[in-house]
């Protein structure tokens, strides 16, 4: 049995994040799902997105959650991650499966900080490759950044069109809805 009974999931719109989302919905060891989003479901996430319906993507995969796990404490939030508070993230385990490097940067932080373990899985915008690191609660041990150089510093600061309020399209990572 797993000892993570609460598990916040950063980014669960995309190719793993919702997908995610009902496997931990189905693990009885699971007593609480925070689910984080910023972002609202739109018609073009029918392609790689599971249960997408509309409105903000934390409210519609918790809905999902409950459905599949009705005793599931769920609570979704609409919001960066960069601007919750840090009492937000003390939980068992951290996922994230969010689509920038700040975000998974903060992360990062927060994990470090309060000593809470924590997974980052993301799909590689150059295809269907799927990458998945987890990270220990020991705060003097390996990170994210252990492995970074300039050039990742530099892409902290990329900014995608979905970001920001603009709508357009987001690059298309190449990856199917089976990836995640």
């Amino acid at each position: 049995m797993t000892p993570f009974k609460t598990v916040l999931v950063a980014g669960i719109g995309g190719n793993i994040g919702s997908h995610l989302t009902e496997h931990l919905a189905r693990m009885p060891e699971i007593r609480s799902l925070q689910l984080i989003d910023r972002d609202r479901y739109e018609p073009r996430n029918r392609e790689n997105q599971a249960g997408v319906t509309r409105g903000p993507k934390a409210h519609a995969q918790a809905r999902r959650a409950l459905r599949l796990s009705p005793g599931l404490e769920v609570t979704p939030l609409l919001a960066d991650i960069e601007q919750l508070p840090l009492g937000q993230f003390r939980v068992d385990l951290l996922v994230s499966c969010v689509d920038n490097r700040r975000a998974r940067l903060h992360l990062n932080q927060v994990s470090r900080w309060l000593g809470v373990p924590w997974i980052d899985a993301g799909v590689l915008a150059d295809g269907g490759y799927a990458r998945v690191t987890r990270f220990g609660a020991d705060p003097s041990g390996p990170c994210l950044t252990c492995g970074w150089g300039p050039r990742d510093y530099q892409l902290v600061e990329q900014s995608y069109p979905c970001q920001k309020g603009n709508r357009a399209a987001v690059p298309a990572t190449g990856g199917s809805s089976a990836l995640g």
